[in-house]
């Protein structure tokens, strides 16, 4: 359902056209997101957007996310990568969030 919410506002496409518009990495995704808010019906889930632009600049957030949600960052000159939290943005509610992929993995036996 989550993935089909975010074909009908054409995310990541729009995240990219907003770019060539001009716009920064940074604001191309906000704007994205808001073209999500505006879906009739809402954005049910959650949805994680990363986004990078020819020259190394980047913006992750977590629409509908919870804190434990992260990226993974590898910058030019780091011997590893790093784990960051994204930016949370709240724009529905979910009457029941399920924990994140890496929190059930996390709190599998092993």
């Amino acid at each position: 359902m989550v993935g089909e919410m975010s074909i009908r506002a054409g995310t990541s496409r729009a995240v990219v056209l907003y770019m060539k518009m001009g716009m920064s990495v940074e604001d191309a995704v906000l704007e994205a997101v808001e073209d999500m808010r505006a879906l009739k019906g809402g954005l049910i889930g959650r949805v994680t957007i990363y986004a990078i632009d020819a020259a190394g600049g980047h913006k992750v957030v977590a629409v509908n996310g919870l804190p434990e949600n992260h990226c993974w960052l590898w910058r030019a000159g780091d011997a590893a990568p790093a784990s960051y939290p994204c930016e949370i943005i709240a724009i529905s509610e979910d009457p029941a969030p399920r924990p994140t992929a890496h929190r059930r993995y996390e709190q599998m036996e092993l």
